[in-house]
């Protein structure tokens, strides 16, 4: 899993910020998240400290097969593997 931080840079070519872009700024919620990934379903479990009580949120993403029009398609049938034959009178091991 790979962590990151980062910061918005407020100030460009030395203008200083708009006011009003700054009331959308607070201190930081904590938080983290967990990753449940299998096969082609990821679940995302976002764990969030606000006003003192644990928030979960449960994000569900599946990837939808990739279909390919005109693909050729396999014409080998599956094979069954045979068992070994038993020389065993007594049917035991």
């Amino acid at each position: 899993m790979v962590w990151g931080v980062y910061r918005v840079r407020l100030r460009s070519n030395n203008v200083p910020p708009d006011p009003h872009c700054l009331t959308h700024l607070r201190e930081p919620t904590p938080s983290f998240a967990l990753m449940d990934i299998q096969g082609s379903v990821v679940v995302t479990y976002v764990y969030q400290l606000i006003e003192g009580e644990v928030r979960v949120e449960k994000i569900e993403w599946r990837k939808e097969p990739e279909v390919i029009p005109n693909a050729p398609r396999s014409t080998v049938m599956p094979q069954s593997i045979p068992s070994p034959p038993s020389n065993n009178s007594d049917g035991g091991w």
